[in-house]
């Protein structure tokens, strides 16, 4: 595999005007002034991102995906193997104050965080000219290739930028024009001497069409009477490249190709390189009028605000912003690393939440849309490649704090595989669930490609080895295996009457809901892999199989919700945020009407209850949300969701937000919105290629285009005003069976016959569905 490198181009040329040109509104963030930080428009590749703020003295924050606050840490708490069955006992005799402070106190390492993530640095570029001076500000994202585009007229003199990244050799580019100013160039990035810290090298040269360079005080360039320039910078770390002298030697080398491979060439294939994946899916849901749709971003977004419905593709903007941030942060590569919180847009160097692997539903989030929009075998390797990372951390835990074999992973992991309890509070912490979660991801990577080879030399005996910590951990309580300590992530509830600490609020508890759940499907998903490749008479499908069997099914409480806990507590956050008792309704299966439907009652009756106490406070909340209303059929609802995400949470770059507006980007949320819309559209859990199981009535005529069903199934669709069904087009990648299902069950045809039941497909067919 090509190793990763990271190189930023700045390019001079004479541009066109284009402050009139016309806009794709589904497609292109605009706007009239620079940005400060909750505006900034942002690029990247995979490895490599960008925060454009486009002013007349510009600063590009620079990121690279493995710039952490330091290198593997081994934390374990030395009296946690002692501790943690003195912890799980209490709790079973209902000692939750005893339980909660004994694993604080004796489970949890210290340090009691994993590493954090890191910008590299930023880029400043300081002209002779002031803001005053601007006429005619633009400043452009064009989703469709990519690029970051920028114009402003100064005193008459034109100015405009590119700014994108070029997959092959990752050249970050800008293109700038101006007519001989002075610039100055800083270029800096973070450091901290300190023992155990990752190092990392960033090359740069500065290239001028014409004019003379000089150096300012030892850290910075002049540039005067240009025309124009050309800055390329790369950037190594220890993460893929621990020799010092490597490092540097191989950023001067891929610094050195960027400048002899030309401007046009590297655009070309960045475009190219791009549109491949970016232009697998499309999505039409209706046409803006001309006079919104081409208004800047910040002035649509206040309209959408007011009226959701006035600006439809205002929707497909946020849908295909998701694609563009999942493109751009989650790459094939050397040792690559999936997306953070934060993505590689992160401009703090402490950032919100340290900007990690949160696995107890982020990390999760931001690769769920990987499998319906066809990006899979492109977007999952860094993914893939946390899990591995994290199972040999994940080991040295197991046996560190637990005294078990397998491995096992908490709610935080970073770019290292420290994979120990992160922070310490009795509602987060020590909840050792995740890898029964992540699993999932590998087995549904097999249900979208069919990819047998990595199903059984890596999907398997990754499973099977996670497994061996569970058969060692669970306990049996009541005739089922139970786990503890469990949590339903990050909600706490008040200890009941007649148990130890009553009236006291904590999160810590045995066999949760969420738990549960979450080990029915993962045992599930070993038989299922051993089946597919011919194995299932395999010992370890025997171990899956006795243990699946011992696994409590979700139960209901008193008002005909799923209950959280083993008991029904008395909550204490009524709206929290998280939705875990709904796992087995989504990403899970196992609650969805197709699979049980008094499940899914219950779930509905638990979602609404979340809702209306004021759930989906968070942007990756609220996007949650669509996905579970779409899995109940429940269109209106999942599409109001929809625009609330981008209403209450997306900020005039598109960015997803934590609690709205300025308040810290959190990349989840835009990928959550992309897969909840793709579930109102086309659902294949349960074997079945659903067609618009949950379109809203509200839909204007649309289509989308190149979706994927599990099962290999390529899907376009077309609707009309109010969602009705025109035309799918489903294309067999795989061959196999194809079941199908339109909306709330209507008759159909396919090929213009009555559907009967499966129809048996060959690779390369295709079936025109039409309603009846």
């Amino acid at each position: 595999m090509r190793p990763l490198t990271s190189v930023l181009y700045i390019s001079t040329l004479l541009k066109t005007h284009f402050v009139s040109a016309q806009y794709d509104p589904s497609q292109t963030l605009r706007s009239g002034t620079p940005a400060d930080g909750q505006s900034v428009l942002v690029v990247g590749n995979g490895r490599s991102g960008g925060n454009v703020f486009g002013d007349i003295n510009e600063q590009l924050w620079l990121n690279e995906d493995t710039i952490w606050s330091g290198l593997y840490q081994r934390r374990v708490n030395p009296n946690a193997k002692e501790a943690w069955p003195r912890v799980r006992d209490d709790l079973v005799q209902n000692k939750f104050s005893s339980a909660g402070n004994d694993a604080l106190a004796n489970m949890t390492p210290d340090p009691d965080l994993v590493r954090h993530y890191q910008p590299a640095g930023h880029l400043n570029i300081f002209t002779n000219g002031d803001g005053s001076q601007m006429q005619d500000y633009n400043r452009i994202l064009d989703i469709s290739t990519g690029m970051v585009i920028g114009a402003r007229w100064r005193a008459s003199a034109p100015f405009s930028a590119t700014i994108y990244y070029e997959r092959e050799q990752n050249i970050h580019q800008k293109l700038a024009t101006t007519d001989n100013n002075e610039y100055k160039f800083y270029l800096q990035g973070g450091s901290d001497p300190s023992p155990g810290q990752l190092d990392f090298n960033i090359e740069g040269r500065l290239v001028p069409v014409d004019g003379s360079v000089s150096i300012v005080n030892g850290n910075a360039f002049r540039l005067s009477d240009t025309r124009g320039f050309d800055i390329f910078t790369d950037i190594q770390t220890t993460y893929r490249c621990p020799d010092s002298n490597e490092r540097a030697e191989k950023a001067a080398r891929n610094v050195a190709a960027a400048v002899a491979k030309g401007y046009d060439s590297v655009r070309s294939a960045a475009i190219s390189d791009y549109q491949n994946l970016y232009q697998r899916v499309s999505g039409d849901f209706g046409t803006t009028s001309s006079n919104s749709g081409q208004q800047t971003t910040d002035g649509r977004l206040q309209a959408y605000r007011n009226d959701p419905n006035s600006d439809p593709q205002m929707t497909a903007l946020g849908f295909n912003m998701g694609r563009y941030l999942f493109i751009g942060s989650s790459r094939k590569g050397y040792k690559p690393l999936p997306p953070n919180l934060q993505g590689l847009w992160n401009t703090n160097y402490d950032p919100p939440f340290g900007s990690r692997f949160t696995v107890n539903i982020n990390t999760q989030m931001l690769d769920w849309p990987a499998g319906p929009t066809n990006l899979a075998d492109e977007m999952l390797e860094p993914f893939f490649g946390l899990l591995d990372v994290s199972r040999t951390g994940g080991r040295e835990q197991a046996s560190d704090m637990y005294g078990l074999s397998g491995f096992v992973m908490h709610h935080n992991a970073d770019a290292w595989g420290d994979v120990a309890p992160n922070d310490n509070g009795t509602e987060y912490t020590h909840w050792p669930m995740g890898a029964a979660w992540l699993g999932t991801h590998l087995l549904e990577y097999y249900r979208f490609t069919g990819d047998s080879t990595f199903l059984e030399k890596t999907t398997l005996p990754w499973l099977v080895e996670a497994a061996e910590f569970f058969y060692a951990w669970l306990f049996d309580h009541e005739g089922y295996l139970t786990t503890a300590t469990s949590l339903s992530p990050e909600h706490g509830f008040y200890i009941p009457d007649g148990a130890e600490g009553a009236g006291q609020r904590t999160g810590i508890d045995i066999g949760t809901s969420m738990d549960r759940q979450l080990l029915a499907q993962f045992f599930g998903d070993i038989i299922e892999g051993y089946t597919a490749i011919g194995q299932s008479g395999d010992d370890q499908v025997s171990k899956a199989k006795d243990a699946l069997a011992k696994i409590k099914p979700p139960e209901i409480g008193s008002y005909g919700q799923i209950l959280e806990w083993r008991d029904e507590y008395n909550e204490a956050e009524p709206g929290h945020r998280h939705l875990s008792p709904l796992f087995g309704l989504f990403p899970g299966s196992a609650m969805t009407p197709l699979v049980n439907n008094t499940l899914a009652q219950a779930s509905q009756i638990l979602l609404k209850h979340r809702l209306d106490a004021g759930s989906g406070s968070t942007g990756w909340s609220r996007s949650w949300f669509i996905n579970c209303f779409a899995r109940l059929y429940q269109g209106n609802d999942a599409w109001t969701n929809a625009q609330r995400t981008i209403q209450s949470f997306f900020g005039v770059n598109m960015l997803d937000t934590l609690e709205g507006p300025y308040s810290p980007f959190q990349q989840d949320g835009n990928h959550g919105i992309v897969s909840g819309i793709t579930e109102m559209l086309l659902q294949s859990h349960a074997s079945v290629i659903h067609i618009l199981p949950a379109q809203t009535s509200q839909a204007r005529a649309g289509s989308v285009k190149g979706l994927i069903g599990r099962g290999g199934f390529k899907v376009d669709i077309s609707w009309n005003s109010g969602g009705g069904l025109n035309q799918t087009t489903v294309t067999s990648q795989l061959g196999g069976q194809l079941t199908l299902r339109l909306n709330n069950g209507q008759n159909f045809q396919v090929n213009g016959q009555s559907y009967s039941g499966p129809i048996g497909t060959q690779a390369g067919q295709s079936y025109v569905i039409t309603p009846a």
